[in-house]
Order: C-alpha cells, then sequence, then structure tokens
C-alpha cells in the first residue's frame, strides 16, 4: 500500500468527468450530507498588525437524525508560504510546517453542538487550533463508525461557521461544502478502502461522496474601486481560500505538498476578458487577491494600489483584480486547477469561500466601513478526487 503520494492518482481523477454543464452529484453548501468540508478557518494567533490576529471561528454542527453517529474532524494543510515555495514539487515540508490535527465526538439523534477553534471551548472541549504560522486553514468532518475504523454514510449532518473579529466588531458566515455519500445504506462503509473518502459522486458496488465541481466562480468589485458618486461602496480587501479535492490528511511529517495552480479568468461589466492571473497553491491555500485598508492620520486612503499597481499575494499578474486594470464597478472570474503553470494538464475539483471587505468614500463623515462579508463560490462541471485519512490507505494509481 502507497502513502500519500501526489500527482499521478489525483490528476488521473482529474481527467474523468470534465463536462463544464452542471452535474449531478456534486458537492453544495444547501444539502446535508456524511462529509463536510470548511474551507475558511481563522484562529488569531499571528502578530499583532497581522490582518486576522483577533479574529476567532465558532463551528456549529446539526445531526438531525434520530440515531446518534460518530464525527471524525481534520484541522490541516497550513503550509507556510515561504516553505512552500522553496520546496520541490513532491518534496516534504518540515513537521512544522505542514500539521495537521485529528479529533472525534459523538453526535446523539437531533443534537446541534458547538465550538470556538480559537480554545476548543463548547458543547465538547476541542483541541485548540494548530498555530504553526498563522492559524488560519480549513477543517473536514465526516461521520465514522464509533471505533473510527471506517468511514460511513450518514447523510444527516450540516453546519456553519462564523468568524468573529472582536476588534473590528464584525463577523460574517457561510456554510459548509456538503457531500452526499451514495449507493449505500446508512451506516455502511463508504468507498472501497476504510481511511479513504472517494468523491467520485456514485459508485453502485461500494458507494461514494459527491464529486466536486470543475471550476468555481467568483463575483467581486475590483480593489480600489471607489466610483461616482463618492458615497459608492468599494472593496478594500479581497481574499478567497480553497479547499482542493485532493487532500492528504496524515499524522503531522507524513504530508507531503500537493502542489498546483489556480488559473483566474476575469470578466468585467463591459465583457472585457483578461487571462494570464495565476497562483501556485497547496491542498489548502488562501489567495489574498488585493488588499487596501489603510489610513493617513488625516483619514485619507492609504492604499498599496495607490503607490503599486501589482500589490497582491497572488503570483502573475495580481494586477487583474484592481480598479487599475480592470476600469469596472463589477466582475467576476472563473478559477480552475491545474498541475502546470501553463495550464494544459488538469488538476483537482476546487471548493472555495470568497470575502470581502467593504466602505464607501464619503467625505463628509470621512471613511464608512461596512461589516465584512463572504460567500461560497459557485462551481460547474465535475471532477473527481479522494481524501486520504489513514497513513496506510490505498491510493489509487493512473490508469
Amino acid at each position: 500500500m502507497k502513502r500519500c503520494t501526489r500527482v499521478g492518482a489525483a490528476v488521473s481523477l482529474a481527467l474523468v468527468g470534465t463536462t463544464v454543464l452542471a452535474a449531478p452529484n456534486v458537492a453544495n453548501t444547501s444539502q446535508k450530507g456524511s462529509l463536510l468540508v470548511f474551507p475558511e478557518i481563522q484562529a488569531g494567533g499571528g502578530p499583532a498588525d497581522d490582518q486576522f490576529h483577533d479574529r476567532n471561528t465558532i463551528i456549529r454542527m446539526a445531526n438531525d437524525a434520530t440515531g446518534n453517529i460518530n464525527v471524525k474532524c481534520f484541522y490541516g494543510e497550513f503550509t507556510d508560504q515561504e516553505a512552500f515555495d522553496s520546496t520541490s514539487s513532491g518534496g516534504t515540508v518540515t513537521a512544522g510546517n505542514k500539521p495537521t490535527r485529528d479529533f472525534s465526538f459523538p453526535m446523539t439523534r437531533t443534537q446541534a453542538v458547538f465550538w470556538e477553534v480559537k480554545d476548543g471551548d463548547g458543547t465538547y472541549q476541542m483541541p485548540d487550533f494548530p498555530r504553526a504560522n498563522t492559524a488560519t486553514g480549513q477543517l473536514i468532518c465526516w461521520a465514522t463508525n464509533n471505533a473510527e475504523t471506517k468511514q460511513v454514510k450518514w447523510n444527516h449532518l450540516s453546519g456553519t461557521a462564523t468568524i468573529i473579529d472582536p476588534g473590528d466588531e464584525t463577523s460574517f458566515a457561510y456554510n459548509a461544502w456538503s457531500f452526499y455519500a451514495r449507493g449505500i445504506k446508512n451506516k455502511a462503509q463508504v468507498g472501497k478502502y476504510a481511511g479513504r473518502l472517494d468523491l467520485n459522486g456514485v459508485d453502485k458496488k461500494y458507494g461514494a461522496y459527491d464529486k466536486c465541481g470543475r471550476y468555481i466562480i467568483g463575483h467581486f468589485g475590483p480593489v480600489d474601486n471607489v466610483g461616482q458618486p463618492a458615497e459608492r461602496v468599494h472593496t478594500d480587501d479581497l481574499y478567497l481560500s480553497i479547499s482542493s479535492c485532493y487532500q492528504c490528511l496524515v499524522p503531522v511529517g507524513n504530508a507531503k505538498v500537493n502542489e498546483h495552480w489556480i488559473v483566474f479568468t476575469i470578466w468585467s461589466e463591459d465583457e472585457t476578458k483578461t487571462t494570464g492571473t495565476k497562483e501556485k497553491a497547496d491542498g489548502w491555500w488562501r489567495m489574498n487577491l488585493g488588499s487596501c485598508s489603510d489610513t493617513d492620520p488625516q483619514g485619507n486612503r492609504l492604499c498599496p494600489q495607490d503607490t503599486d499597481p501589482t500589490y497582491s499575494e497572488i503570483d502573475i499578474n495580481p494586477e487583474h483584480f484592481t480598479d487599475d486594470i480592470l476600469e469596472s464597478q463589477s466582475a467576476f472570474f472563473r478559477a480552475e486547477s491545474f498541475v502546470d503553470a501553463a495550464g494544459t494538464q488538469p488538476g483537482y475539483g476546487l471548493l472555495g469561500v470568497l470575502v470581502h471587505d467593504l466602505d464607501d468614500d464619503s467625505r463628509s463623515n470621512g471613511f464608512e466601513e461596512y461589516d465584512v462579508n463572504a460567500t461560497t463560490t459557485h462551481h460547474a462541471g465535475s471532477r473527481m478526487g479522494y481524501i486520504v485519512w489513514q497513513p496506510d490507505a490505498p491510493v489509487p494509481e493512473k490508469k
């Protein structure tokens, strides 16, 4: 049996089922399921001037069935940017840079539970969120048998994440991405192998979880877009967090770099299409699409984009998300995963959460800041994948 390896199996699965039309048996944020993915988790831990320093995340989960179930969860995929960029494809990231932390808890019939990610306080005492870097990442949970030896079908789970920022007195929330388990009876093992969650849409013999979308779509106002009149709302901060549909959630020290490229196509309100924006990413990744949150002592905006139009954490052509390039009040992007930067080898399905920080430029009363808000992305098409959670679980090979 092979431990988590990177590209071969994921790419072979990604090549299957890539129609651009809406596909059945694809994960979404409105149904219940047996597997839940939260792509945006914040738990502070950074320096005092870090954007997410004071933030915390409240997870709420419900079991609406009239039976009991066990839930297994993993925090994971926190690759340090510098370590990731300096690690060759397929290499092992050191234990301090890419931790995972697992835990589990029982859910009784029609029970609702909650916990705070930062300290684990809640219905049950959960472990603290790993703080190797800035304490940001993802949470993935699914139903298991009581012994936690196998994943099982239990399509009665739902969940939400609420991120709170006491310093800015703001919060935002989103629904978890939910995967329905199909083709088997309740509490039967999902998939052929214990320790591997197959995201295949359907398997009449062994059962499977829903697939992921082929690409995601996000709507946004170009960063630093003031517009006319002066009071028009504009985007100060914009970032996208993604969970790919290939995950290797094995103990610290065994996790592998899951290098792939997120390739963007962007359209403005006058139908202008912009291409060439790309970001090298890992299995979980946050992309800063631009930021403008500083002011001088007089209250005038002091935005990096004012003096540096390339300001962003996007690797290639970051300025394509700004008003300087788009010259538009509204835009949307399509983002797709590829193994290569050229965008010729299909990569992995994606699940996304897009976060906006808005204000206006009214001079009568200074700047008017609005609450941070978030939306889950839309997606289309379908792409298979898998999540490995036991080190000895077999990984599909390219056929």
